[in-house]
């Protein structure tokens, strides 16, 4: 079973959608995205960009740790999903993230993603933004809102 959430925010031009999603109550996925606001569906394909200001966009994934800033804690967000206990986070390349709408359920998927190469930056105390060799995947099917 996947349960889909869907928080609309910024109703201006667009509109920017955060999605989280569930499989079998345990959080696989979270999507931050901008649809067009007089849309029906978020059905579309979308590219994954550095700060989304526009239609069929969606927006990078990060993680920054606060230590290397001489804070404590970690900041993390954008749009990433989980492979094992592994978080994902997609970055801006040739990948793009499609979503189809049937009536309510939702199949999300992205091929070729731009996966946020984690090791690099730790090790480079945040000065190393790069993206892993292997691109990344995504396949969530029958998605519906809870």
């Amino acid at each position: 079973m996947v349960i889909l959430l869907v928080y609309r925010t910024e109703k201006i031009k667009i509109e920017q959608h955060k999605i989280t999603v569930f499989a079998d109550d345990v959080f696989y996925a979270y999507l931050e995205l901008v649809a067009d606001v007089n849309g029906t569906s978020l059905s579309g394909s979308y590219s994954v960009k550095d700060g989304v200001n526009a239609i069929s966009q969606l927006a990078n994934g990060y993680y920054v740790d606060l230590a290397w800033y001489g804070m404590a804690g970690v900041m993390e967000g954008g749009s990433y999903y989980m492979k094992g206990e592994e978080k994902m986070y997609i970055r801006e390349g040739d990948g793009t993230v499609t979503i189809a709408d049937n009536a309510g359920t939702l199949t999300i998927t992205g091929n070729n993603l731009g996966i946020l190469n984690l090791e690099a930056l730790i090790s480079s105390g945040g000065a190393t933004w790069s993206v892993s060799e292997t691109p990344g995947s995504l396949n969530i099917t029958d998605a519906t809102q809870l």
